[in-house]
């Protein structure tokens, strides 16, 4: 699988997502587009992965997306 993702680097939703796709191991095709604006929040591309990274990864807002163990915050 290789992931499409509409990147707006200036949006830290945007990075968290990237940062999740990439740390699971996936090479994705970044479109990068400023205008980008996410319908989703950062932790719904867990619901589109096959694997996910080991964490933690943090949310925009400092919630856990994914723990310390691996596990969905």
């Amino acid at each position: 699988m290789t992931p499409v993702i509409y990147h707006n680097p200036d949006c830290g939703t945007s990075r968290n997502v990237l940062a999740v796709v990439e740390a699971a191991g996936y090479r994705p095709f970044v479109v990068t587009n400023k205008g980008v604006k996410l319908c989703r929040p950062s932790e719904a591309v867990l619901d589109l992965l096959d694997q996910w990274p080991q964490g933690p990864f943090l949310k925009e807002d400092r919630s856990v997306m994914i723990d310390a163990e691996g596990n969905r915050g």
